[in-house]
């Protein structure tokens, strides 16, 4: 995309196929989104279920899809390396929950903070 109105746009075309089931948008280039703790980059992530025939004979009707809406701008800028280190600043910060206990989150901490 090369404009945040054609984002919008694709937006407003997936809402209305029948074959899609929208399940999340998180909008990265909201005012609310904090630019600090991802480091600048900014897109779109659209969670859906396509919901057709071929998937319902596949049982994946409810596996849910992630796609990124990104301008080209931002696209151009990124690499597998910056990819890398963002996820281990990610994991850095991630908080202990229901899901991880403090030992394995200390564990990751120390992991990734140690990488070049």
């Amino acid at each position: 995309f090369d404009r945040v109105s054609e984002i919008v746009a694709f937006l407003e075309a997936a809402s209305r196929d029948e074959e899609l089931e929208i399940v999340r948008v998180k909008n990265g280039y909201s005012e609310a989104c904090d630019s600090e703790r991802n480091g600048g980059f900014r897109c779109v992530v659209m969670n859906l279920r396509v919901k057709t025939i071929e998937t319902e004979l596949l049982g994946l009707e409810e596996h849910v899809c992630e796609v990124l809406l990104i301008l080209r701008a931002f696209a151009e800028l990124m690499s597998e390396e910056k990819h890398r280190r963002y996820i281990l600043l990610r994991n850095c910060r991630r908080r202990p929950s229901l899901f991880t206990t403090v030992a394995e989150w200390l564990i990751d901490f120390f992991r990734c903070c140690r990488s070049p």
